[in-house]
């Protein structure tokens, strides 16, 4: 009888593939990866966003800081109005930086009512300048506007004595705390040429 030859079995190969238990284990892990990922851009659009915002009220404000600086240090006369609605007009009669005989006027709007703006105009030769009798386009016809978001600390955007202009106002910053600005403008000129701007 022949004698029975020895079956050997091969060892049961693994198929290719993920365990359930496993594809569980990655989900996670990508969760998580994916939940600090989305964390830090939502974090950096929020830092961008008010980096943004901060930036500008500064440029606005500097902007108006500017402006009224460089017109009421060449000012021969300056004179500030309030009407019954809480608007501004800062007028100056001041001499152009180009020459030493140029004169013009310029003046400057405050509206509160306008989301804060303030408008800046200027008249050579010298003419009288008056308040626009509203924020409407049509009525801001030469004016320019130099910001908006601007709110006076005091009662009045434009503190004016004998022979300065005080403004200290804050800018409104978005999400973020205002930005405050605060200057004193002196007059270099002391003596009245001309009060045809007012």
């Amino acid at each position: 009888m022949p004698r029975p030859t020895a079956v050997t079995v091969a060892p049961l190969q693994r198929e290719a593939g993920i365990t359930l238990v496993e594809l569980l284990v990655y989900m996670m892990l990508s969760v998580v990866v994916l939940t600090i990922v989305g964390g830090i851009l939502i974090n950096g659009v929020q830092s961008e966003s008010i980096v943004r915002d901060s930036t500008s009220a500064n440029a606005t404000g500097q902007l108006v800081a500017r402006s009224v600086k460089q017109g009421v240090s060449n000012a021969s006369d300056v004179k500030a109005t309030v009407d019954a609605h809480g608007n501004e007009l800062l007028v100056v009669h001041t001499r152009d930086s180009g020459t030493a005989l140029a004169w013009s006027c310029e003046a400057w709007y405050f509206a509160p009512g306008a989301e804060g703006a303030v408008y800046r105009k200027r008249v050579s030769p010298v003419a009288h300048i008056s308040a626009p009798v509203s924020t409407a386009p049509e009525h801001l016809a030469g004016w320019l506007l130099l910001g908006t978001g601007v709110k006076p600390v005091s009662t009045t955007l434009f503190g004016v004595t004998v022979s300065r202009v005080d403004l200290k106002f804050t800018v409104d910053a978005g999400t973020t705390k205002p930005v405050l600005f605060s200057t004193v403008n002196s007059q270099r000129i002391t003596s009245s040429e001309s009060l045809a701007c007012f």
